[in-house]
């Protein structure tokens, strides 16, 4: 399924499924020789491959990707490496396919008509690999008041959050962001996730947007990317990420790991927040650890993508879109997680499906690193607990279109 030239790649991403899966937000640390981050191949890479899921999942999907493509301005350029295509390319090829997939269609013939109007591309990291972790709508207690029951603030993008898209400023700064705040007549870095813990946003005068009963409740919301609260009046309201405060992401699971909490054959989502419940004197320094802080807004309705559309289950995925652009389709093949009796995660199947290029999230960062939805409630949860292991992701980009 991989070239040639990548088989030492392969070789090291295999050894590592076979073991278990390695701590939430840890990357292993396999080397290999530097590979390209987006190599063109050909679509025999796919032969003997199927689609496992259901066709009108894939169908939901893919008219939110096709009518995202169309609202866009035709001539819009969009990048995958040094491959170059137009909104205008990308809503063809998507119609085309909408066309040739009709309700209640199977997906065991696509392979044999994408190729008409895809050309197809791998993408991975510089050392050959691909993370494929997992993501789910969590519900949490939420209150649109503070109370005695309900403490934690949950923070709207503050006024004074200073979002600067550097490659504004010159080619040699592209697709970097900063985020800070002004201090006198510079840009300072904005408060960390201790600083704003601690009181920073209370004392500049900002109101809460919410407020929620455990802080591990709305830790989770903000690796999740959006949360469902559930009022004390019964009704339910849903929060989406808005932005983020620009500071270093640093994986809880690492540091657990270092410090020997939870050893590497246990490590999992589960297992890092039964560790914290058990270990409540260390929630503060274990959460602060991880410098990131997201704020968040209110939507209507269903879980919203970062196309302003409602997610797939199972069907969507979150990328680095600096990387990977918006609403590309792509072809995801990973080991489907399972969790043991006795804690450790292994493998049970493969998850082989068409996928979509719907949301985004400040964890996903390059090209090596992709995030599966698995839907809302406790089984997606569970599933996107244990989600952490390597891949194989090919993105299908669309040929020029008259």
């Amino acid at each position: 399924m991989v070239a040639a030239t990548q088989h030492a790649a392969v070789k090291c991403r295999n050894s590592l499924v076979r073991g278990a899966l390695a701590a939430l937000w840890l990357l292993h640390g396999c080397q290999t020789t530097p590979l390209p981050p987006v190599t063109e191949v050909s679509w025999d890479q796919l032969a003997g491959l199927y689609d496992d899921g259901d066709g009108d999942s894939l169908r939901s999907a893919l008219i939110v990707s096709q009518r995202w493509a169309e609202a866009q301005t035709p001539g819009r350029v969009f990048h995958l490496g040094a491959r170059a295509y137009t909104a205008h390319d990308l809503a063809g090829a998507l119609t085309q396919w909408l066309a040739a997939l009709p309700e209640g269609a199977s997906t065991t013939t696509l392979l044999q008509t994408l190729p008409t109007y895809f050309d197809l591309y791998q993408t991975q990291s510089e050392d050959g690999k691909l993370l494929v972790t997992g993501y789910y709508v969590p519900v949490i207690e939420g209150s649109l008041e503070q109370t005695p029951e309900y403490q934690i603030p949950v923070y709207a993008v503050p006024d004074d959050l200073i979002s600067v898209n550097l490659d504004d400023f010159g080619p040699d700064f592209k697709v970097k962001k900063v985020r800070g705040r002004v201090n006198g007549k510079r840009l300072v870095p904005y408060w960390n996730r201790a600083q704003i813990r601690a009181g920073a946003l209370k004392k500049a005068g900002v109101t809460p947007l919410a407020w929620v009963k455990d802080e591990l409740d709305l830790f989770t919301v903000e690796i999740q990317g959006s949360g469902i609260l559930q009022l004390p009046s019964g009704e339910k309201r849903v929060i989406g990420y808005a932005d983020e405060n620009g500071q270093p992401y640093l994986p809880i699971g690492k540091l657990l790991l270092d410090e020997k909490k939870i050893s590497r054959d246990h490590m999992s989502m589960p297992a890092i927040r039964n560790f914290l419940v058990s270990h409540p004197g260390d929630v503060d320094r274990v959460l602060a650890y991880n410098k990131s802080f997201v704020f968040f807004h209110f939507t209507e309705g269903e879980i919203i993508g970062n196309l302003g559309a409602p997610l797939t289950a199972q069907r969507s995925m979150a990328a680095d879109q600096r990387v990977i652009p918006p609403a590309l389709p792509v072809f995801l093949s990973a080991p489907r997680p399972a969790l043991e009796k006795n804690g450790v995660v292994s493998a049970n199947g493969t998850i082989s499906r068409f996928m979509f290029i719907q949301d985004t999230g400040g964890a996903i960062r390059g090209p090596g690193h992709v995030d599966f939805f698995w839907g809302q409630g406790h089984e997606a949860g569970a599933m996107a607990g244990i989600t952490r292991q390597q891949g194989a992701l090919f993105v299908l980009i669309p040929r020029a279109r008259p």
